[in-house]
């Protein structure tokens, strides 16, 4: 990318993740991470920065990953990797979490062995301006970081919190996975602290105003000083707002429904790596077996792939210890589990290529027609469902022109 030297022109053209990896790279402590109630974004000191360009380097952002990324319907279909649903077979590890707790449970497991000294986590602890990212090193610490976050996290940013002498496991999106694959590049003995990246089916990271207006919706002015628990009592997870001595409980359907998922960031209409493709595991909902969101249903499952021989390890340790539960499942069950993730992948892939064939600006010059055409293109091109994905992303940069001129 050629328009500056640092990742102000990125968040400038809406192309930032939010991942935090450019404020941890930052050798000269140029670059701080705020949030004006949308996305976290980098705030550039300019009289710190040294023009270096690491952050560029670890962005990705600006990155179109086309290699690690296994998206549509047919290459997941197609996939070799092993696939399961399963769960915590621990009681409250399961009640607790989102969907059945097996990152919860891998994480508290290696603890107890002393395979890890800690974990590189999204934490949900005290009032909603308190969420963010953080290292947990006890079991009380991981306990209190389970369930889903439907609010900005910067996890690589705590990377800075990390002892380049201890061993841990990420858990983070795509984007943040994408970043940390990056920073590894650079610094190589990150490779080495990270002893497992899990990561999590991601369809998009809702604006930190979204919160805000589920909040007022029952009438809470004060978000400072109010808790949001996004996915609890049992699954798929009531939300929980505690304000005072005021408790108000709202369903799945309505709080993501109608407010959490309505509004998809830019950057995040483009990301079709919503599989988490640097992942070792990537995590999910089974969705298949509660597809109308039944709320009697108070035991959560988890949908999981697993990419490598150490993840697999692992889990088959934990399997033996009788720690977790976990059955295979066929592609056929990951399609039906995950189909609304599925078909923003695949439009955010002719997102992809609409603004790599009309945006003048260089932007997009990380990419090329050729990834795109030869890895992922053919069967679109040649389906109804393909041209309406493509009428859509048409409809998509026209409205970015409008919104950025």
């Amino acid at each position: 990318m050629k328009v500056s030297k640092n990742v102000a022109s990125v968040d400038k053209n809406r192309l930032c993740h939010g991942c935090g990896a450019c404020s941890y790279i930052c050798q000269s402590n140029a670059i701080t991470l705020k949030n004006d109630g949308y996305n976290n974004y980098p705030f550039i000191d300019i009289a710190k920065c040294n023009q270096c360009g690491l952050c560029l380097k670890v962005c990705s952002g600006i990155h179109f990953d086309f290699k690690n990324t296994s998206c549509i319907e047919q290459e997941l279909l197609l996939s070799k990797n092993n696939l399961y649903i399963g769960h915590s077979n621990q009681a409250s590890v399961r009640q607790k979490s989102a969907s059945g707790g097996i990152i919860t449970q891998i994480i508290l497991s290696l603890l107890r062995e002393k395979i890890i000294d800690g974990a590189i986590v999204a934490r949900n602890v005290g009032t909603i301006p308190d969420i963010g990212a953080a290292v947990v090193h006890s079991e009380e610490e991981v306990m209190n970081s389970t369930s889903s976050i439907y609010y900005p996290v910067s996890v690589c940013a705590a990377l800075k919190q990390i002892d380049r002498n201890k061993k841990y496991i990420f858990v983070g999106k795509g984007c943040d996975l994408d970043s940390l694959n990056r920073i590894s590049v650079i610094q190589p003995w990150i490779d080495k602290a990270i002893q497992l990246k899990i990561g999590m089916m991601c369809h998009h990271t809702p604006y930190a105003q979204e919160t805000k207006e589920l909040v007022e919706s029952v009438g809470i002015s004060n978000t400072r000083l109010t808790r949001i628990v996004y996915r609890g009592l049992g699954w798929p997870g009531d939300t929980v707002i505690t304000s005072g001595k005021r408790q108000y409980v709202l369903p799945y359907k309505i709080s993501w429904g109608k407010y959490l998922g309505k509004n998809i960031p830019f950057r995040c209409k483009l990301c079709f790596n919503g599989m988490a493709g640097h992942g070792d595991i990537v995590v999910g909902d089974a969705w298949k077996m509660n597809l109308l969101l039944q709320k009697d249903l108070n035991d959560g499952y988890s949908l999981f792939m697993v990419r490598t021989n150490g993840a697999q390890e692992i889990l088959d340790k934990l399997y033996k210890k009788n720690d977790i539960i976990i059955e295979s499942v066929a592609p056929r069950f990951l399609i039906e589990s995950q189909k609304n993730l599925i078909s923003k992948n695949e439009s955010a892939l002719c997102n992809v290529f609409i603004f790599k064939l009309l945006y003048k600006k260089n932007l997009f010059d990380n990419i090329s027609f050729n990834d795109i055409i030869k890895r992922k293109y053919i069967y679109l091109l040649f389906s109804f469902k393909g041209l309406r994905k493509f009428a859509s992303a048409l409809k998509n940069y026209y409205l970015y022109m409008k919104l950025n001129k």
